[in-house]
């Protein structure tokens, strides 16, 4: 069904692949944090098609319960993977660009929506990235890990006494589209700064 893009007052975005071009940096960092070894390759590729939709913390412990049994690799705890994976794409991420429309998009919007950014990274890191890239006075508030992005969307409809026909979700993932679903409200796919602009021509002149 098409959204109806007039009645909508309160947009949440994702952020890795739909406002910065990241999630490859993301992807890489798994293959950092483990062995070079092909066998861990083709285990940690596995795991990334299959937990597309779940966070860092589910992953990385997929991956290592898969390696695990496999005597020839040798693995640290999963907090230590956990945390060196953190290190690395939280520098990354920082000097990562947002997509070319990224700020003009939530510039334009954030004077006439409710924006707010609800993401699967870690609530700290996640603020630190949008913090350092000055893009924290976009959203009235944002949301990380261990928040679950269908249960930041019911908490929203009811802050704001909206119907779901008045909430969009704009994300690049089955994540965001799964949590759109989850509630009945409108979802707006990213698949790069062209989409970007498509969603500004939608919302400023609906």
């Amino acid at each position: 069904m098409e959204c109806d893009y007039s009645g909508i007052s309160v947009v949440v975005f994702d952020f890795d692949g739909t406002l910065v071009d990241s999630n490859e940096i993301k992807n890489r960092a798994y293959y950092s944090i483990f062995p070079d070894d092909p066998v861990v390759v083709d285990v940690i590729a596995e795991v990334l098609t299959d937990s597309s939709a779940k966070s860092r913390y589910e992953i990385i412990a997929e991956i290592y319960e898969r390696l695990a049994s496999i005597d020839s690799v040798q693995l640290t705890s999963t907090d230590a993977l956990v945390a060196e994976y953190s290190k690395h794409v939280l520098d990354a991420t920082k000097n990562c660009q947002p997509f070319e429309c990224t700020e003009e998009l939530l510039l334009g919007l954030s004077r006439h929506y409710h924006l707010y950014l609800s993401s699967l990274t870690p609530l700290e890191p996640l603020g630190e990235i949008v913090r350092y890239k000055q893009l924290s006075k976009y959203f009235r508030e944002i949301f990380g890990y261990p928040s679950k992005k269908e249960d930041t969307l019911r908490h929203l409809l009811k802050y704001h006494s909206v119907s779901q026909n008045e909430l969009l979700v704009v994300g690049d993932g089955e994540s965001d589209e799964e949590s759109a679903s989850s509630i009945g409200c409108s979802f707006f796919k990213v698949t790069g700064n062209n989409s970007l602009k498509e969603l500004q021509d939608k919302l400023l002149n609906s």
